[in-house]
């Protein structure tokens, strides 16, 4: 009978920790799915950060190297819907530039669904591929997504769905088109330190097409004309200027270089020397020194006025 029994709660206690490991395993289950109308495109997906199962977010590699440059990536988890747009700009740019290997890389179906299982937690960059149909040409915007995703009640959401994938239409009857750099400086107070001239890159589909300088002679911005429109063009920086942080703007025909000047932190408020020695005698010293001076000044009046008494004596 005792066998009986321990052997029906071994049974059931495998069972629960079956049931745990399950649901457990269930509930780490996470997908990335995006809706994409146009249809069949390419899509890169780049990992900024780890996200804890906490909640706690911390950059990975080689991101961790661009928080000198970008400011607001040390702040990912706390920007607004404009910061994150600017950011996926600038993210975009320097991925580009730099030629970055994307965590994961897949394709959207016909009818326009991608769908990533269960990728690892955190915080990705989505770049997407211009496309084309007859009449239009497809320019998909990047994007930042968190995976799980935070909801507004507060839990957490493992399968995220982006509804519609934000993305440029315009159509491509022309066979050339304009693009436009300018530079905005943030320096007030600085711009003694501000460079002469900077160097921007002109990328066609991510591949370096033209250099050009950007200098106060030319009012800081530079417009290319006859650039074959069938093309995602986009513009970035060489190297940002020591001392600055960098934000991208895409516009529909152009784009805006933003270097903010970093300003030096305030300098600390002068503290009492914690040497051990004590400093409650110093007022004390001070007003017995200003009382003996007083008692010296009596002194010296009383012995004046004496010796003018004896003189009239």
């Amino acid at each position: 009978m005792k066998k009986t029994i321990k052997a029906i709660c071994v049974f059931i206690a495998a069972v629960l920790i079956l049931s745990i490991h399950t649901t457990a395993s269930a509930s780490e289950d996470r997908s990335i799915t995006l809706n994409y109308s146009p249809g069949v495109c390419s899509f890169r997906f780049y990992k900024i950060a780890d996200l804890s199962t906490d909640g706690q977010l911390s950059l990975v590699a080689p991101f961790t190297d661009y928080t000198d440059s970008i400011d607001t990536l040390d702040r990912i988890g706390e920007l607004n819907a404009d910061e994150m747009r600017l950011l996926s700009a600038t993210l975009e740019a320097v991925v580009l530039r730099d030629k970055l290997t994307p965590k994961y890389i897949d394709s959207s179906s016909q009818n326009g669904v991608l769908t990533i299982t269960n990728p690892e937690r955190g915080i990705y960059l989505i770049i997407g591929e211009q496309t084309k149909d007859e009449k239009y040409l497809y320019t998909p915007s990047p994007l930042l997504v968190s995976v799980p995703h935070l909801l507004e009640n507060g839990s957490w959401e493992n399968h995220v769905t982006i509804e519609h994938t934000k993305l440029q239409k315009e159509e491509h009857g022309n066979d050339v088109t304009k693009y436009r750099v300018r530079k905005i400086w943030k320096d007030t107070g600085y711009r003694s330190i501000r460079p002469t001239e900077i160097t921007v890159q002109l990328l066609q589909n991510g591949i370096l097409y033209d250099t050009v300088i950007l200098s106060k002679e030319n009012d800081w911005s530079y417009e290319w004309e006859n650039l074959p429109s069938d093309f995602n063009w986009t513009v970035v920086e060489k190297k940002i200027p020591n001392g600055y942080f960098l934000s991208v703007d895409k516009k529909k025909n152009g784009i805006i270089l933003t270097n903010r000047y970093k300003e030096p932190p305030p300098p600390p408020e002068e503290e009492i020397p914690q040497t051990g020695q004590l400093w409650w005698p110093v007022p004390v010293l001070f007003a017995l020194g200003c009382a003996f001076l007083y008692l010296g000044v009596l002194s010296k009046k009383a012995r004046k006025h004496k010796g003018e008494r004896y003189e009239k004596d």
